[in-house]
This record gives C-alpha cells, structure tokens and sequence, in this order.
C-alpha cells in the first residue's frame, strides 16, 4: 500500500510501517493529548524503547511497501506516549554530563633581562 492509504489506517486506530524498516523501527501510530493529534513512531535504540515523532525521509513518500501491523507484536514503551519516553533506569541515560574542568589562567611571562653592551671601539681612541 502506499502513504496515502496508510494513513487513512492511522487515521482509523491502525499501526504501520514499512517492510523495509529495520527492527529499530517499528511502527507508525497517532496518539491524541488534550485534543491534539500527532503521528509518532515507536523505535528501539540502546537506552530503551521510545516514541518520537515521525519525520518521514524522501524514500517513506512514494514508498508502496506500507503494511499494517499489530502493534501487540513489537515492544512498546510504559504510558505517556505524547512524550518522548525513555525506559531505562540507567542514570548514565537520563543525567545530565559532568560540566567542564575550569582551566587555568596562563602564567604572566616575565621579560628576559637584556645583556649589557659591549662598548665599541673605535678607531680614534686607539693609540
């Protein structure tokens, strides 16, 4: 099927995806908050299984490979699906990195002490 018609199946409830997708990718939802709806798509990466909002790529808009899914048969993350969620407890995820040393002030050069002339001779005082 191509986009058009899946996304009158989100429209209705439905999940998609592509068959082409990578198992990190799982499918293409609409999820409703305080009256707004929005397409999100349910992915996996390292830290968890989240859902982010669906950024289509030029391939996904003329792709006819769009197939109805169930979503029972991927992972899905815990409620609150109109926020980006991860679902980890990994405090290395979710902290924010330690901040930068502070570096030092560079030491002020101290000039070098000239070396004394050598007075010239010259040749009128020599006798």
């Amino acid at each position: 099927m191509n986009l058009s018609e899946a996304l009158i199946l989100v429209s209705n409830g439905k999940a998609v995806r592509r068959s082409n997708w990578h198992s990190g990718i799982h499918y293409v939802f609409l999820e409703t908050t305080m009256g707004i709806s929005e397409l999100y798509i349910c992915q996996t990466s390292s830290g968890g299984t989240a859902n982010w909002p669906l950024f289509l790529r030029r391939g996904d808009w003329l792709a006819l490979d769009w197939t109805e899914v169930n979503p029972a048969d991927f992972p899905r993350p815990a409620s609150g699906q109109s926020e980006i969620q991860q679902t980890t407890t990994d405090p290395t995820e979710t902290s924010d990195p330690p901040p930068p040393r502070a570096r030092r002030a560079p030491r002020p050069r101290k000039a070098k002490p000239k070396a004394p002339r050598k007075p010239r001779s010259s040749a009128a005082a020599k006798p």
